[in-house]
C-alpha cells in the first residue's frame, strides 16, 4: 500500500492523469485487500469519514 501510495503521489505530481488513474486503481485494490484481511468493511470506513465531516 505504501509503494502504491507513493506511485499515486508521483503520478499526481507529474500531471499524468492516465498514469494516476492506473496507479489509483492499484492503490485501491491493495487497500481493499488489506481491509478484507483485517475484516474492515467499506461501511466502517464511510462511518469514520462521516464522523470527521460532522465533527
Amino acid at each position: 500500500v505504501v509503494e502504491e501510495a507513493g506511485e499515486v503521489a508521483l503520478a499526481g505530481a507529474t500531471g499524468r492523469s492516465k498514469d494516476m488513474t492506473e496507479e489509483m486503481g492499484d492503490l485501491l485494490y491493495h487497500a481493499f485487500v488489506l481491509m478484507a484481511a483485517n475484516e474492515i468493511t467499506l461501511e466502517d470506513v464511510w462511518s469514520v469519514l462521516q464522523g470527521r465531516r460532522s465533527g
